[in-house]
């Protein structure tokens, strides 16, 4: 049979992601391990703000993965100038997974975990045990650190995103991993456009990457396959992910993958809503969606969407835009773009981090990390010569393809973090959540942020953009953070599979097609009969993936 499960394996890599006994603030009930806490009343899951908040005092240890030491210290040390009596222990996990998990294990393993906050994605068995806090009934609990109640200073996609549990949520993910467009500004100054207005449609996009001048490229792709795939897989998502071709792979009444619902889909806002068809609204029914493959529907007869959606994407990717590499995929670095030479530039959320740390290695004239004992290549003047720019970026815009269907863009995009508390008695866990809700409030967000970004800090790195509301960005980057929010993710099972299942490498016939195709040597029916062929061989292991 298939399940939800295993649906969400076949289309996407959606990740999943003790404190010694103190007293602290009185804060919603935390269940005693073991037992299962009883959802509460909106009346009484809000707790009233305290006229003179009681004296925090205990231990908290801090064994995450993720995030630099010299940032995890300088919000441990602001939030004990707040409360003196608090001791926080730093020990990240930044180690490999299997020696990150040994290390959770063997605290369970006491009986009494020390660690007060952990990275638990990986801990399959520890959180089905309920062995973790639940976070829901401290969402609405009062924070200190923004006179309001926490989760309206999140973002909507902190608090249990796409759970069919609402009233209970083990992992809290602060953090928002997206693909987006970064910019040079000041490259944007010299060609004359307004750095200061990025594209915010997919026409002022094309005319962005096609605006430079010669000597210079308009997007540089590094890992080609992976960002080609990326970006054709987000721009397929408005013709393909629609209630018409829904409705050929839904699951319907009769089916036994059908789950009723009270809101009847699609909604009346799915035009506007990028949650319209999130795995909590609806059901993929692989084997309709087979069927309707087999017809033509999906790159076939039938199939009036494909061509259009291709030739608008060569509008933007074509040799005109991209560097003469761009096909070898040798480069694991996005040299044009690091040394000015390239306006536009495809990646994830934690590219911020990254670039810094290049910016920094310019005058080297390497860029990397080379591991202890291997020979530093020799300097290349033309990272030598290149100098440290501001970086701006934008949300990757919406297609005006005239299809009338869909009004937003949605993006590779995934809540990161994956924090979980151990269960304690109530004071720990409550002083553990005072301490989450300081580093999740604008100014421990802001701290964070100057701290992860700041050219000294030579291990600092991002997950993704922070989900918190009314943060005061660092100046000097503010045209990366300042306009970005969640867009809505295609890291979820929709119609688009049928066409851009499957992850291709650079030696893949799928990725071989789709570079002949933008470099204009094979037409968009070449394209759609190499694809077809490419998905008719996925179609026999996902039909067997169905019956297991």
């Amino acid at each position: 049979m298939l399940t939800r499960r295993r649906l969400l394996q076949l289309v996407g890599k959606a990740a999943l992601a003790g404190a010694l006994a103190g007293c602290g603030r009185s804060l919603p009930t935390a269940a005693p391990s073991g037992e299962t806490q009883a959802p509460q009343t909106a009346e009484s899951s809000a707790t009233p703000e305290p006229t003179q908040p009681p004296e925090l005092h205990g231990t908290i240890l801090v064994a995450v993965s993720g995030g630099s030491f010299k940032a995890w210290q300088a919000l441990a040390d602001a939030y004990v100038a707040k409360h003196p009596k608090v001791e926080v222990i730093i020990e990240l996990q930044n180690k490999p997974l299997a020696e990150r998990d040994a290390y959770y294990r063997k605290q369970f393993a006491s009986g009494q975990p020390d660690m007060s906050l952990a990275t638990i994605n990986t801990l399959v068995e520890l959180d089905a045990l309920q062995s973790f806090m639940n976070w829901q009934p401290y969402l609405n609990a009062y924070s200190p650190y923004t006179n309001k109640p926490w989760q309206e200073g999140l973002f909507p996609e902190v608090v249990n995103p796409l759970s069919e549990h609402p009233d209970s949520q083990y992992m809290l993910s602060t953090e928002l991993y997206q693909v987006l467009f970064y910019y040079n500004a000041d490259l944007a100054s010299k060609q004359g456009l307004d750095p200061d207005s990025p594209p915010t449609t997919y026409n002022e996009l094309v005319e962005w990457a096609h605006s430079v001048r010669e000597g210079f490229v308009g997007i540089d792709l590094q890992e080609i396959s992976d960002q080609v795939d990326w970006l054709t897989r987000a721009y397929a998502d408005p013709w393909y992910a629609t209630p018409d071709f829904w409705s050929l792979c839904r699951c319907q009444p009769e089916d036994a993958c059908f789950v009723a619902r009270e809101q009847a889909f699609p909604a009346e806002d799915w035009r506007t809503n990028p949650h319209y068809d999130d795995p909590n609204r609806v059901d993929m029914n692989l084997v309709r969606a087979w069927e309707a493959f087999d017809q033509g529907h999906f790159m076939g007869a039938l199939d009036s969407s494909f061509e259009p959606m291709m030739l608008r994407l060569r509008e933007l990717l074509e040799p005109a835009t991209l560097p003469i590499d761009w096909r070898l995929n040798v480069r694991t670095q996005p040299l044009w773009f690091y040394t000015g030479q390239a306006l536009l530039h495809p990646a994830g959320s934690p590219f911020p981090a990254v670039f810094n740390q290049a910016m920094q290695q310019l005058p080297s004239g390497h860029i990397g990390l080379w591991p202890q004992g291997r020979q530093t290549p020799t300097p290349d003047p033309a990272i030598t010569r290149g100098n440290r720019f501001e970086l701006g970026a934008f949300a990757l815009p919406p297609q005006d393809n005239g299809s009338g269907q869909l009004a937003y863009q949605r993006t590779l995009e995934q809540p990161v973090g994956y924090w979980g508390i151990p269960r304690k008695i109530q004071q720990q866990n409550d002083l553990e959540v005072d301490f989450v809700m300081f580093l999740t409030s604008p100014e421990g967000t802001a701290l964070r942020l100057a701290s992860e970004l700041d050219p000294e800090n030579a291990e600092g790195n991002l997950f993704g953009l922070p989900m918190v509301k009314d943060v005061q960005f660092p100046s000097q980057w503010a045209r990366v953070f300042a306009n970005l929010k969640p867009q809505g993710t295609i890291l979820k099972p929709t119609p688009v599979h049928m066409v851009l299942g499957g992850v291709p490498s650079a030696a893949d016939q799928r990725f071989i097609a789709l570079a002949d195709f933008f470099e204009g040597t094979s037409d968009a029916a070449t394209l759609m009969s190499t694809l077809r062929a490419r998905r008719e061989l996925d179609r026999d292991a996902e039909r067997a993936g169905e019956e297991q």
